[in-house]
């Protein structure tokens, strides 16, 4: 094969597309290769099929704006891949794969303090059913009794590994399925202070607030008061909840640059057919959005509540890695940090899989 650092290849313009599309498949092709594009019309002078491009372009607009199935691999990122390929082969020249396999490990703050923020009563009914089920927690929270130190305050320097970014809930349980905290903003303040001493910090928007855009701005602008901000850059939705056609919207009027909520709770993993960073595309203005989008491959519960066992859990955590490696994909996990140190209740017999996990991490 020659070799050059930028080769030019020439593609047939598939019919009935619009040029927003073809457009934005482009920009996404760069991402994963070092190649120059020209488009033709003269379908008999290039050796690849315009029907096969229309298909990529087709795929990657489906996936990407949120609108197609997930599937259990990185469908996208191996189609691009196989293109890649196919290439290479059609035009004999070396073209360079951009993406390198790594890790971006985040951290869920869903239950920001075990015991503060708590009325009287609930804690002496508490200590009871502790001391009975749980005798170390009990204790513990004895000691908050007497001391008004709150056992998880100390959580941010006890894990082995520090994430790259915290997403930190500060909703008020005003929907289903929302925690309800009763905290006082000097307290949630002071989490989001311990936070910041271990890694980059930011809001992590509640149920309540991903059902209208009003409730979204009121609980955005309390939590630029919280951590003491003029803007907010980053973001990701509770039980990465994301409608990215609704959603995306949202976080464009507020500046949002970029979102790490795209993922599934439950199996397949791959909900946009990609473990690349990604600009979505907005179907309803034909253009992509202007914050970027990184999807969720694995969060931490999906293994410890849908497998019988921390070694059927390790199995499936190394396949997923394994999958994503094969791309250069980025794998993007979400731990919560209580559950990691056995804090949360059923959660000590999962150490040897977040152990395994903390350690293929520091190996990085």
């Amino acid at each position: 094969m020659q070799n050059y650092d930028k080769p030019l290849v020439k593609l047939p313009v598939p019919h009935e597309l619009s040029e927003q599309w073809l457009s934005y498949w482009i920009s996404v092709i760069e991402n994963y290769m070092d190649i120059d594009i020209q488009l033709v019309h003269n379908n008999a002078t290039v050796p690849i099929e315009a029907s096969y491009i229309r298909h990529l372009i087709s795929e990657t607009i489906k996936h990407f704006s949120g609108n197609a199935e997930p599937s259990n691999i990185p469908i996208i990122d191996i189609m691009i891949k196989e293109f890649h390929e196919k290439l290479q082969s059609s035009y004999n020249v070396r073209i360079g794969w951009k993406p390198e396999f790594k890790f971006l490990l985040t951290f869920d703050i869903d239950i920001a303090y075990q015991f503060k923020g708590r009325p009287l009563y609930k804690h002496v009914l508490a200590f009871f059913r502790d001391a009975i089920i749980r005798p170390n927690t009990a204790l513990k929270r004895l000691k908050f009794f007497l001391t008004g130190s709150d056992p998880f305050d100390t959580i941010p320097l006890e894990l082995p590994v520090k994430p790259q970014l915290v997403f930190i809930y500060v909703g008020e349980g005003k929907s289903k399925h929302d925690p309800k905290l009763n905290l006082l903003p000097h307290q949630w303040k002071e989490i989001i202070h311990s936070w910041r001493r271990v890694a980059s910090v930011h809001w992590h928007p509640s149920l309540y607030a991903s059902q209208s855009f009003e409730n979204f701005k009121q609980e955005f602008n309390k939590w630029l008061n919280l951590a003491n901000k003029e803007y907010k850059d980053k973001v990701r939705f509770h039980y990465l909840n994301i409608d990215i056609q609704n959603h995306g919207q949202w976080l464009e009027k507020l500046g949002i640059k970029e979102d790490f909520s795209l993922g599934r709770y439950h199996p397949p993993f791959f909900k946009a057919g990609t473990s690349m960073p990604f600009r979505p595309f907005s179907l309803s203005e034909n253009r992509p959005f202007n914050f970027i989008e990184y999807p969720v491959i694995a969060m931490d519960v999906s293994f410890t509540e849908l497998t019988s066992c921390p070694q059927e859990a390790i199995e499936k955590f190394k396949d997923l890695v394994n999958k994503v490696r094969q791309v250069g994909g980025t794998m993007h996990i979400i731990i919560h940090p209580e559950k990691a140190l056995g804090l949360e209740i059923g959660y000590e017999k999962w150490r040897p899989f977040y152990n395994f996990v903390f350690q293929v991490l520091q190996e990085q």
